[in-house]
């Protein structure tokens, strides 16, 4: 049996750190970042690795997890020469879990390095949902 994927999770707010608790409590090996100290603590003390950046939590991600509150935080946490993008590798796979903008989502995926998958799956449901794993996932990417 091989070993459970490095998850990065970038957008520890009301949804965010509730899902990145529970896979930290699944037994996922999970490095998470957020700008919120505050929210950070909370999954570093179930478990979870801080990183000092995004682009730091990416670089180590197989999964990496984005969940900020508008298209212009995923811009600015993905785009850019120190951007989260940049540091994802081959092999590896970014799911986008904000309600996002396709043509953003579009161009983020053509500037992702050779071999990283891309999915926009926005979330629905309320803190509660995400506290019990109750959210629903629509999905969408090659």
């Amino acid at each position: 049996m091989s070993a459970l994927p490095r998850i990065g999770f970038v957008g520890l707010g009301n949804i965010g750190g509730p899902m990145c608790q529970r896979l930290v409590k699944a037994g996922y090996p999970v490095t998470a970042f957020d700008l919120n100290p505050t929210v950070l603590e909370k999954v570093i003390a179930v478990g979870a690795k801080a990183a000092i950046s995004a682009a730091e939590c990416a670089a180590q991600a197989e999964i990496f997890l984005t969940s900020l509150p508008r298209p212009d935080h995923v811009e600015t946490v993905m785009a850019g020469e120190n951007g989260a993008l940049k540091g994802l590798k081959s092999g590896s796979l970014w799911i986008d879990l904000t309600t996002n903008r396709n043509e953003l989502v579009f161009r983020l995926a053509s500037e992702a390095p050779q071999g990283v998958t891309v999915v926009d799956s926005p979330v629905t449901g309320a803190v509660d949902d995400a506290r019990n794993g109750k959210l629903t996932l629509f999905a969408g990417g090659d």
